[in-house]
């Protein structure tokens, strides 16, 4: 339609179908979908007088057309990136044809000695096009393997076929394979990205830790969780170049030496090639993105260097003229006094211009302080100060503070709640007690504000998880405090905050609850409490299993759970999604004697299909793209219909690794903070059997051990040395073994847990 259709109207009514069935009807922005039709079938479509516009206008005279949905365009393609088969008489390869019965398909090689510069490259795990697997035969490896496969025809359907990897003939090498595909029968896409499949077959896992110590590498067998020992691991350059070799002891663990791993440029470290006694190859990329742990609940700052300055001042805001008073304690990852050590205080103005540097030496056991006298025509704005040891390094503190004429508050007050949520059915009631800074209850004071509710597309609780349509018209709503409130004699005041109307959505809400406490003369003090507002219902929530964009013709994978409105996990059936490609043009127009454009994005869908979302891991949903912007769409019935939408890119650039997020493993440790001498005692509570690595890290791999875990709660103890500074970070990661009999291919889970270490325990070293 030349205009955009009205939402939220059921366009059933204004459609007449005849052919074979069922159909659904859908308006998306200015086109009607009938949904359910079939390819090489034709339908007589009637639409009737009346469809509504969304600015009012409606369709004066009924249409009837007359369509023909063609066959499916011969295809290949294979699912998703993970590229190890787990090496076993069972190992294929499953590619996925549309209306072809012979698919063309070459294998290439990239050996060992290649991996480095075709990883630099960005050449290996993408999709190849004709001028790329070109390359890569002439430049970076070799063609092994070319032939026919042969696939069932089933028309208009998609066939799955298996190709054995043991009957193509490979001495599988070490190095990387990469098989390509096509329809003998496609005569459209003749040059533009082939369907592509990286694969090696090994029974390596390997996990490496880079720190302050070197690199730490755990190697294990996918077929049984064990540990590998005995096998050869090489540390291999940007350059090519082999910065170190080293073989895995009895617990399959290998530790690299601090100073190969601090390389910069050719000399930077690129890969870990692991080869085993019996000639089983694997490696582990070192430039793709570390697991992203924050969905494990546990977060912090960055682990610090040699060197670890805390550092504050007297308070955040100053008048121009007053004294600035900074101090500063230098410890090392041990949290013992770095005495002796010379710090540099560098002052710097709102311009980013510097406006002083002074050495501050030690005070005693580590600690610092300064005096800084602004000048009474000092600039206002935000000064920030920045702490060296070397003034040629990176800065071990950076704090920011104001210089600006004002008043300082006289009263302080914390709004406080018992809820976790703002529920619209059970508003929650919220308290504080204010004070005036001298110490009198803030009595008899006025209290006003307002609750701003905003709309949001994420999910608490889940970080990097979309939720709701991205196209929705959803505006913040407030309302103010009720009239009338005021502390009491001590100070106290408790309010219901009241919830303004709100537009339904697809989304979730963010509250923010403003509470102003006003002194007598007028000034007031703000303070703000923000709750998430309770669902009316269930939620999808879609998180990409890639950063940015994906390649051309690769697939677009995606974790999606389904979370009901209290916000805990559950399960969804028959989810219907859809995948449109976006294409935008632009409608130019003359008006004022001016030319104008406005551009018009239309959605044409390229797939769809049915969803089931459990409770325990996300579903994962791979579709096959091509170039271009598209628009991932998934819908849930019910009641209540929810519905989630995300947009992404394909084929503008190579796409980055994938940040594909291992399952969550719970863990818990017995207690909050233990002292130096302490057992602390960690639980797993796995969803499987299998084989878990346990490792305590700071800035470096301080303990690490390989634990047997059976579904239910294991305990494994550590003791708490010194060497855990100030705390410390436990990872578990915990690998199921394959099983081809029953065809189930290795899993993973993944948790992360803080231990502290009791101040009071190291009040000899402060």
């Amino acid at each position: 339609f030349s205009e955009t259709l009205r939402k939220a109207t059921d366009m059933e009514p204004f459609v007449r179908v005849t052919g074979e069935g069922p159909y659904a009807i859908e308006s998306d922005g200015a086109q009607i979908c009938v949904d359910g039709v079939r390819h090489g079938e034709r339908y007589d479509i009637l639409v009737r007088e009346g469809v509504p516009s969304a600015d009012g206008e409606r369709l004066e005279k009924s249409a009837a057309l007359s369509i023909y949905v063609r066959d499916r365009a011969p295809s290949v393609r294979f699912l998703g990136r993970a590229y190890v088969l787990p090496a076993g008489d069972g190992a294929t390869i499953p590619v996925i044809s549309v209306n072809t019965r012979e698919i063309d398909a070459t294998v290439y090689r990239i050996g060992e000695r290649g991996l480095a510069s075709a990883l630099r490259d960005r050449r290996i795990l993408s999709q190849l096009d004709p001028r790329r697997s070109e390359q890569i035969r002439a430049e970076y490896g070799e063609e092994v393997w070319s032939g026919v496969v042969d696939a069932a025809v089933r028309l208009n359907e998609d066939v799955t076929t298996a190709i054995p990897v043991a009957e193509l003939g490979l001495d599988m090498t070490p190095g990387i394979y990469a098989m390509i595909a096509r329809a003998r029968d496609d005569r459209r896409n003749r040059w533009g990205a082939e369907a592509t499949q990286w694969f090696l077959v090994s029974d390596l896992g390997i996990t490496a830790h880079s720190g302050r110590d070197g690199t730490f590498v755990a190697v294990r067998a996918l077929s049984d969780a064990g540990a590998v020992a005995g096998a050869q691991v090489r540390l291999i350059a940007v350059n090519n170049d082999v910065l170190g070799e080293a073989v895995t002891d009895d617990e399959g663990l290998v530790r690299f030496p601090p100073g190969l791993s601090r390389g910069a440029g050719g000399r930077a470290p690129a890969l870990l090639g692991v080869e085993a006694e019996d000639g089983d190859y694997a490696f582990l990329d070192l430039g793709k993105p570390a697991f992203d742990l924050s969905d494990r609940g546990v977060a912090g700052r960055e682990a610090p260097g040699p060197v670890d300055v805390f550092a504050w001042l007297d308070r955040g805001v100053y008048r121009p003229g007053a004294t600035v008073h900074a101090s500063a304690m230098a410890r090392d990852v041990t949290a013992r006094a770095q005495a002796g050590l010379p710090l540099t205080f560098v002052y710097q103005r709102p311009d980013g211009v510097e406006h002083s540097r002074v050495l501050v030496r030690d005070a005693g056991a580590g600690g610092r302080t300064h005096a800084l006298a602004l000048p009474a025509g000092a600039q206002q704005g935000s000064w920030r100060l920045r702490i060296f040891a070397d003034p040629d390094a990176a800065a071990l503190a950076d704090i920011a503070f104001l210089v600006e004429d004002f008043q300082p508050e006289r009263v302080d007050f914390t709004p406080e709640t018992d809820a976790n949520v703002f529920d619209p059915q059970d508003p929650p009631t919220v308290a504080f007690t204010g004070r005036f800074l001298y110490g009198a209850p803030a009595s008899d004071q006025r209290v006003e504000g307002e609750v701003i509710v905003t709309p949001t597309r994420t999910l608490t609780g889940y970080p990097g998880y979309e939720v709701g349509l991205g196209d929705e018209q959803i505006f913040p709503e407030r309302a103010p405090l009720p009239d009338g409130l005021s502390t009491d004699a001590q100070g106290e005041a408790r309010f219901v905050p009241p919830l303004p109307a709100l537009t339904a959505t697809t989304g979730t809400y963010q509250a923010r609850i403003v509470t102003r406490l006003v002194e007598a003369g007028g000034r007031f003090v703000e303070r703000d409490l923000e709750l998430p507002v309770r669902t009316d219902g269930p939620r999808i929530g879609v998180r990409p299993a890639f950063e940015d964009g994906v390649d051309e013709g690769g697939p677009a994978e995606f974790d999606v759970i389904a979370v009901s409105a209290s916000g805990a996990r559950r399960a969804l059936n028959d989810l219907r999604w859809s995948l449109s490609r976006l294409e935008t043009r632009y409608q130019w127009y003359r008006a004022d004697g001016r030319w104008a454009y406005e551009p018009i994005t239309t959605a044409r869908r390229v797939a769809d299909g049915v969803l089931s979302v459990g409770l325990d891991a996300p579903a994962r949903l791979s579709v096959p793209v091509e170039w271009g912007r598209y628009r991932l769409e998934l819908i849930g019935g019910g009641d209540v219909p929810i519905a989630t939408s995300t947009e992404f890119t394909a084929g503008w650039y190579v796409g980055e690794a994938a940040s594909q997020t291992p399952d969550v493993l719970d863990v818990g440790l017995d207690k909050a903070a233990y002292r130096v001498g302490e057992t602390a005692v960690l639980r797993l509570s796995p969803r499987f059997d299998g084989m878990a690595l346990v490792s305590v890290l700071s800035d470096r791999v301080i303990d690490s051990r390989f634990i047997p875990v059976s579904a239910g709660d294991t305990e494994v103890s550590f003791e708490v040395t010194d060497e855990w500074g100030s705390g410390a970070y436990i990872t578990a990661t915990l690998l199921r073994p394959m099983d081809l009999e029953a065809k189930r291919m290795p899993s993973r889970a993944l948790g992360l847990q803080w231990l502290a270490v009791d101040p009071e325990a190291r009040k000899h070293s402060v």
